[in-house]
């Protein structure tokens, strides 16, 4: 508001400058709970990076078990398994599908055979057995059922 002479009244221009301006104290307090928010934030924020580290290494470590497991399930395959015509060793194992269960709801109609690959370890996929002699004989040393050395008796 102005006086007759077209100044401010002076209460009014204190009460202005008094909105205007945050008192020191009460800005250190806004300030100290500002840093004290970003720090939480931060401090989250490191946190879960850490949660995510820590379980990406676990799922690596689990990973090179679960393949270190293989290879050695591999090699006693292979040593147990070999060719009696040429002796190459068995590297793959017998996979077959197998029904874990039945559908109850869900997907498929009610009733319906749930199915999932079994691994069989004492039983090579790479290698057949000879209708003669019954050895393990691999594909190449195989002709229509019949090995190499069964061949060569005939």
């Amino acid at each position: 508001m102005f006086n007759i002479f077209g100044k401010k009244k002076q209460g009014e221009n204190q009460a202005t400058r008094k909105q205007e301006e945050t008192p020191n104290w009460k800005k250190k307090i806004n300030d100290l709970k500002e840093s004290e928010r970003i720090e939480s934030e931060l401090a989250n924020k490191n946190a879960e990076k850490e949660k995510i580290e820590t379980t990406k290494r676990e799922n690596e470590a689990f990973v090179k078990r679960q393949q270190d497991e293989y290879n050695a399930k591999k090699l006693e395959l292979g040593k147990k398994f070999q060719c009696h015509v040429c002796g190459i060793p068995a590297q793959k194992p017998t996979i077959r599908k197998e029904i874990s269960g039945y559908e109850s709801v869900g997907y498929g109609a009610p009733g319906s055979p749930i199915f999932c690959d079994e691994t069989y370890w004492d039983l090579p996929s790479d290698l057949e057995r000879c209708t003669i002699c019954h050895e393990w004989t691999c594909e190449e040393d195989l002709y229509k059922g019949i090995c190499q050395s069964c061949a060569e008796k005939l």
